[in-house]
């Protein structure tokens, strides 16, 4: 465990984070990108959509962290920054080609999909070809190394798994409950 009654693990002491700090920031950070992001889209549903495929990872990689009791230390805390914002490209692609996709009267639903086939596959190739050159790191003599190799080839396909698992079903519903709302489009 990373901090226990206001200490500091001795992991984590050289970078003079606490966990508090840190769940602070990295908490914050998929928010703050999130309202970038409905910025540039326009609506606020794809500031909402974008919100938990950007979560995702970071909470999962430090669910895993607290598990395997390896605490906060620099080289995760660059692992999952780095991970974040190549995750939440990929979710920015798809969100672009879906607002390519979408058509006024149609089901959200084939928006999606239609999205998902276009973006789906160059999404998963280069997800998976960045966490198989991260994860050659694991070999290496040096922990902190090891520690960011497997950390960010996992928090990038943790993204991954969010895109294609969470973010399209939140963009449907999303979008079908905008349109019972206002009638409009989700991009529109």
């Amino acid at each position: 465990m990373l901090i226990s009654h206001n200490r500091f693990d001795p992991k984590a002491q050289h970078i003079g984070l606490s966990f508090h700090a840190f769940q602070t920031v990295i908490g914050a950070s998929p928010m703050f990108v999130a309202a970038f992001i409905g910025l540039a889209f326009r609506p606020f549903v794809v500031m909402l959509a974008s919100i938990l495929p950007g979560m995702f990872p970071i909470v999962l990689s430090g669910m895993v962290l607290w598990i395997l009791g390896e605490g906060l230390q620099f080289a995760s805390v660059v692992a999952l920054t780095v991970s974040f914002g190549l995750g939440l490209s990929a979710t920015i692609h798809f969100l672009n080609r879906l607002r390519h996709e979408e058509q006024p009267g149609q089901d959200p639903a084939i928006a999606v999909e239609r999205a998902t086939v276009l973006v789906g596959p160059p999404l998963i190739l280069t997800s998976v070809v960045l966490a198989c050159g991260l994860i050659v790191t694991v070999f290496s003599d040096l922990p902190s190394l090891r520690l960011f190799g497997w950390l960010s080839a996992f928090a990038m396909l943790a993204a991954l798994a969010a895109d294609l698992l969470i973010l399209r079903p939140t963009v449907t519903f999303l979008s079908r409950l905008a349109r019972r709302l206002s009638a409009k489009p989700f991009y529109r």
